[in-house]
């Protein structure tokens, strides 16, 4: 019977495990890139504090956004970034039409 030196001594990693979970990594912050600074349009209204929800990439995400802005559905929305594994970070488009938002200290 042989044993491997990774049986008795677990806190130690393979290189090849460490490279699995390095690539892993890598493919995780790429994911992340590839969401930056894309349009997405929402689908229900994204209130401040609270979550909503956009079609980005052929899929339906909950999405927050960090200003004092009521987002209504058909706005068009910059992506900044992930809140959490489901959650996007969205902010309204420079170019979008006054009728899609709703500021906070207006209403």
């Amino acid at each position: 019977m042989v044993l491997s030196f990774f049986a008795f001594f677990p806190k130690f990693k393979s290189e090849s495990e460490t490279d699995v979970q390095a690539s892993s990594r890598n493919k995780d912050f790429a994911l992340i890139r590839n969401y930056l600074e894309q349009e997405a349009i929402v689908t229900t209204v994204i209130r401040p504090g609270k979550r909503g929800r956009v079609r980005f990439q052929a899929t339906i995400w909950f999405a927050v956004c960090p200003y004092s802005t009521i987002l209504l559905p058909e706005t068009a929305v910059l992506v900044l970034g992930r809140h959490s594994a489901t959650t996007l970070i969205v902010q309204p488009l420079p170019s979008t039409p006054a009728q899609f938002l709703r500021s906070i200290d207006a209403a």
